[in-house]
């Protein structure tokens, strides 16, 4: 979980729901497929997990890179239907630092490892919040 998160979860009690960790989880119950359609199936997990935490009552901090405008507003939309005020952080992260995680989780397995293909296809198509 990245330092900024553990600190929110620290400070707020919120529950975490991270997209790395529920890959690995999910993981060890059944394979996830590559590409697209094992971000699609996990991102849809999260947001259901999201929903939920939300829906008991439970503050969240959502743990993933959303690349693009419209998954964030996903998970905004699910706080917002729930009338439930909604923030987003964006942390700058070097790609040196990506890159330095990419090869400690190599070791860690805290992460699931993301295939060469799809860090370039999200790389690309970020959009950063304005």
């Amino acid at each position: 979980m990245l330092s900024i998160a553990r600190q929110i979860v620290e400070h707020t009690g919120a529950k975490v729901i991270a997209f790395d960790k529920l890959w690995v989880d999910k993981e060890k119950e059944q394979p996830i497929p590559k590409g697209d359609e094992g971000w699609e199936f996990i991102r849809k997990v999260g947001l259901n997990e999201v929903a939920k935490a939300l829906s008991e009552g439970a503050s969240v901090v959502y743990d993933d890179n959303n690349p693009r405008f419209e998954h964030r507003e996903e998970v905004r939309d699910i706080a917002r239907k729930l009338g439930i005020k909604e923030t987003v952080i964006y942390l700058n992260t070097p790609m040196e630092t990506i890159r330095a995680r990419e090869t400690t989780n190599k070791t860690t397995g805290e992460r699931h490892e993301v295939e060469l293909e799809n860090f370039q296809k999200v790389a690309q198509d970020f959009e950063a919040p304005t």
